[in-house]
């Protein structure tokens, strides 16, 4: 990566936290091996100044951080991003735990300490256009912690991460806004823990049997490829459908299978620093080296299994008895770790979860649980939370903040746009704002969904103020105005709609106008656009469900109809369907996929979005098709699921309130 790349940042101090991908600036010796400068690895762990970088072909060699630049732009901003957040706001923690293998009674010598908690974002972080971090993490990777909001958002849907860090016993409030949380615990306990703890685990555990099983005749794919010429990824697929994979319904199915676990060897050992990039090609390059090393995957370690057995025994217990008991004991301790040493097969451990079904069915039909978390209390301690962070803010007060409160970030150009397409947009915003007052100018489309390519066109979305006495007149304006163009080889496509029409599309649940105010990549905005966010935020209500899936089913429907379908496609019907879940359970606009996929599990999806990258119409073949119809349409599950689980109201219920925004805008305009 050239420094140029990112003028804004020096490549040589951006900090490189564990996954960084990146390439040597001097020559090394590894024994009798030469390492030369420009060799490409992975960072996989630090001592001070000092990095172990996992370097393709090699191993971990140390380096120190002047030696080493970041390889990936969008890893750099990230790595930047993170260490700026950490420094301004870690003295914001109100909450803190330590979690993982020492909470249960399961740590051994080789344990890292791992902390959980929760911070809380000064005033004007919240309220200016800059968007604040939801996430802090420290520069080692070993504390995470969540934002006020996010952390409650998660405990309502019964996270297991949430519910460990504030029902541990060792957990400890940095502040009152932390003991807050914890005094409101038991409002995030519900029935559902039976769902996000115990269904979620025994799937889970059925996927790594499967994936084991694949893994294992790793070394079967390893001999093919040695063969002169290597097979193709499809040969490869066939071969091993037949060898291995047994419980699919057709042999179609299982060979897609098959081409799904090639598929994730080689991005495993993309993301290990093992092979120089995710594709089949370096997979064969890999394969016929001598030196190949068959270690498991990390996502196939005992340690998962042992943890995934681990929540199901919480869950039942929970469900059973009204509390949890994160630590371990007895025979049940010394079996998990047996599985954490490597000496349980998976299968095994899969037959032991599969064996406390009943338990866990029986937990849930007796539990004395609540059926649902007790949304009018979570609500009430977030009310109480902001109000505290404001007060503290205009009094001054020093805590937790702090006696001088990290200054709020600023908003800053938008780095999905290309620096011809940040001029091209500027022009057309000020255009078009000459000929109308906007109330807002959205940036839309593939820059805002986190899929643009270098052909994308530039959706522009508005939303405009007319003088009420045009609107009383004989010929009233037309109530949208739009553009199409070619400027300076930038396709400009610019639509704006009256503020009227929006407001009436927002009380209908109608999506395309709630991203327009509440989005995150603004262009344009104005005062009237900062009191119209919040009075739309309380506008969000179940409504919203009807638009995402209504748009989704289009575009499902245009996919599945399409002769030669393509990776655009299939984005589409993912963003738009999780887009929507996102909301109804969170009240968080996030148009933006790639902040979505994971949280959601589509974490495959982040493939489709590196080919889409390439080109608009990037084609899908024949299996791939197959499979993301399927997943498109799981995508669906997710979003009616989110509706029974929603965190809005059924309707809007400050229609009154937004009536009376507009009647003052009208009234300031006339």
């Amino acid at each position: 990566m050239r420094p140029r790349v990112l003028p804004e940042l020096d490549p040589l101090l951006v900090p490189l936290p564990h996954g960084t991908e990146v390439t040597t600036r001097v020559e090394r010796q590894v024994g009798d091996r030469r390492v030369p400068a420009g060799a490409i690895g992975r960072v996989v762990g630090s001592e001070g100044d000092a990095l172990d970088v996992r370097v393709v072909g090699v191993g971990v060699v140390r380096y120190s951080r002047s030696e080493l630049v970041g390889r990936k732009a969008g890893q750099m901003r990230f790595a930047a991003r993170r260490a700026a957040s950490w420094d301004a706001l870690s003295s914001s923690i109100v909450l803190e735990a330590t979690v993982g293998s020492h909470a249960w009674g399961l740590a051994d010598a080789r344990s890292d300490v791992d902390r959980r908690g929760v911070f809380a974002l000064p005033f004007d972080w919240v309220t200016g256009l800059g968007a604040p971090p939801e996430n802090l993490i420290s520069p080692d990777g070993s504390a995470t912690y969540w934002e006020t909001h996010k952390a409650i958002r998660q405990g309502l849907r019964a996270d297991p991460n949430t519910l460990e860090l504030l029902f541990l016993p060792g957990a400890r409030p940095f502040d009152p806004i932390g003991a807050w949380i914890l005094d409101a615990r038991d409002a995030f306990v519900s029935a559902e823990i039976y769902a996000s703890f115990g269904r979620y685990a025994l799937s889970q555990l059925r996927k790594l049997s499967q994936s084991l099983r694949l893994a294992e005749h790793r070394a079967l794919v390893v001999d093919w490829l040695r063969q002169d010429p290597p097979p193709s990824l499809d040969e490869v697929s066939e071969r091993l459908a037949v060898e291995c994979v047994r419980d699919s319904p057709t042999p179609a199915d299982a060979t897609l299978r098959a081409r799904e676990y090639v598929k994730q060897l080689y991005r495993s050992l993309h993301d290990q620093g093992r092979i120089g990039s995710s594709d089949f090609d370096a997979l064969v390059y890999w394969a016929r080296r001598a030196d190949v090393d068959l270690d498991l995957p990390r996502e196939l370690r005992p340690k998962n299994a042992y943890n995934l057995l681990r929540l199901i025994r919480l869950a039942i217990d929970w469900l059973e008895r009204g509390a949890p008991a994160f630590e371990t004991t007895g025979g049940f301790r010394d079996r998990l770790l047996s599985i954490k040493r490597g000496e349980v097969s998976i299968d095994a451990v899969v037959s032991e979860a599969e064996a406390l079904t009943p338990a866990l069915e029986a937990a849930r039909q007796t539990t004395r649980l609540p059926p649902r978390p007790d949304l009018e209390r979570a609500h009430a301690v977030v009310c109480r939370i902001d109000e505290e962070i404001a007060r503290r803010w205009f009094q001054h007060a020093p805590v937790p903040f702090g006696p001088a409160p990290p200054a709020a970030p600023t908003k800053v150009a938008d780095s999905s746009l290309t620096p011809e397409e940040r001029e091209v947009a500027a022009r057309i915003v000020a255009e078009e704002h000459a000929s109308r007052r906007h109330v807002v100018i959205a940036l839309s489309g593939a820059h805002a969904y986190g899929f643009p390519s270098p052909d994308s066109d530039l959706d522009l979305k508005g939303v405009h103020l007319e003088p009420a006495h045009r609107l009383l007149g004989l010929a009233p304006p037309a109530p949208s105005v739009e553009r199409m163009e070619v400027v300076d080889g930038v396709e400009i496509d610019y639509s704006s709609n009256e503020v009227l029409a929006v407001l009436q599309g927002i009380l209908r649940g109608n999506g395309n106008y709630v991203e327009r105010v509440l989005g995150s990549r603004i262009l344009l905005t104005s005062p009237e656009h900062e009191t119209l966010v919040p009075v739309v935020r309380r506008a969000l209500s179940r409504r919203l469900h009807r638009h995402y899936r209504g748009f989704a089913t289009g575009q499902l429907r245009e996919l599945c109809s399409s002769p030669a379908p393509t990776v655009k496609q299939v984005l589409y019907v993912l963003r738009t369907a999780l887009t929507g879940a996102h909301v109804l359970l969170t009240g968080q606009v996030v148009p933006d996929l790639t902040l979505l996929c994971d949280e959601h599990g589509f974490e495959a999806a982040r493939e489709l979005i590196k080919k889409k990258r390439a080109g608009e119409r990037t084609p899908l073949d024949a299996a791939d098709a197959r499979r993301w119809r399927t997943e498109a349409e799981r995508a669906f599950a997710v979003l009616d699921a989110a509706l029974g689980r929603s965190c809005l109201p059924e309707q809007p219920p400050n229609r009154e309130e937004l009536q009376a925004w507009l009647l003052e805008l009208r009234r300031a305009h006339p």
